[in-house]
């Protein structure tokens, strides 16, 4: 496990000299590092960790603080402790047991990956099925699969309650036909979904509107309700994928400084295609009777690649046709 986690933490050391802190250097952009929220101007006033602050001041102001992750609320699970996508990356040794809360994407990669390490894991969702958001037919796939390299489900629960003893975690469920279970696991993994972190940035100050999640507020241009302040990424409450991201940074540049007025369409969340094949459309949604293909790929901000199949009909998609060999993670 150590060794995991230096090679990871030298990625993206990596990745960051080369497209954020070398890329910033060379176009002489400065970086200052501390806590910045909005004054009046509108501005931008710096507390710097060394003590003092800096007021910045610009044209035009790009919000793109991105998310944090989401502990639902229960009962005893703060006292408890859990881990994080973020802190899951940083143990040092490999757990013994494993429960995920969340059967979405970054739970179902994270379940994937400390299964394949060796980690006895459950993945606990409390809707009826892994990947609720996908296709019907994608999640009886990936229930599947996950089944055969062992890793335990459980949908439809209720959690009522977590708890620690001694060195383990307690996880009492109901299931849907109203009985108690109780998991056992050395760690419990929160992967319930991300919230857009904007909490500290002063934005009634300069007009900026939030919503319900507290999204930033934008237009179709991604422009806030501040005609100089623009969001780009998760912290507007659109799709969290990195190509989206980028898109929104693309979008800005053009619209703030060339007043393009460029929008984006996104296409139907069953349709948001990744550089990867993806199995996102049933035969119903397609409108054709039959599909053949080349790879089966689940395909979100992290993925999980199943075995390529080559099949006629959508109804041999099974255990039988999609092996359970991951052919690669990706973050």
């Amino acid at each position: 496990m150590p060794a995991l986690i230096t090679g990871m933490r030298a990625l993206v050391e990596q990745i960051r000299a080369d497209k954020y802190i070398d890329l910033a250097a060379h176009h002489g952009w400065h970086i200052f590092r501390g806590a910045a929220a909005f004054v009046a101007g509108p501005s931008i006033e710096v507390s710097l960790p060394g003590g003092g602050s800096q007021r910045i001041e610009a044209e035009h102001y790009v919000i793109a603080t991105g998310s944090a992750p989401l502990a639902p609320l229960i009962p005893g699970l703060a006292e408890a402790g859990y881990l994080t996508s973020t802190s899951a990356m940083e143990l040092q040794e490999l757990p013994d047991s494993l429960i995920v809360l969340g059967g979405g994407s970054v739970g179902l990669e994270f379940a994937q990956l400390f299964a394949r390490l060796g980690t006895q894991v459950t993945v606990v969702e409390i809707l009826d099925r892994l990947a609720p958001a996908e296709d019907p037919e994608t999640s009886r796939v990936i229930e599947d699969v996950f089944v055969d390299q062992g890793i335990q489900v459980r949908t439809g629960v209720t959690i009522t309650e977590v708890q620690r003893a001694d060195d383990a975690i307690l996880v009492a469920l109901r299931r849907p036909d109203g009985k108690p279970e109780q998991l056992c696991g050395q760690h419990v993994l929160v992967a319930t979904g991300r919230r857009p972190v904007t909490d500290d940035l002063n934005l009634a100050a300069v007009g900026v509107k939030t919503g319900d999640g507290s999204e930033v507020l934008v237009d179709a241009r991604v422009r806030t309700h501040n005609a100089r302040i623009w969001a780009a990424g998760d912290v507007t409450g659109h799709p969290q994928f990195v190509y989206v991201a980028g898109a929104h940074g693309a979008l800005i540049a053009d619209n703030a400084f060339d007043n393009a007025s460029r929008t984006l369409d996104y296409p139907a969340p069953g349709d948001l295609h990744q550089p990867a094949s993806r199995l996102s459309r049933t035969h119903r949604r397609a409108g054709h009777p039959a599909w053949s293909g080349t790879a089966c790929a689940v395909s979100w901000p992290s993925t999980i690649y199943l075995e390529p199949w080559s099949t006629a009909t959508p109804a041999a998609w099974s255990r039988s046709s999609l092996s359970a060999r991951p052919v690669a993670f990706s973050a």
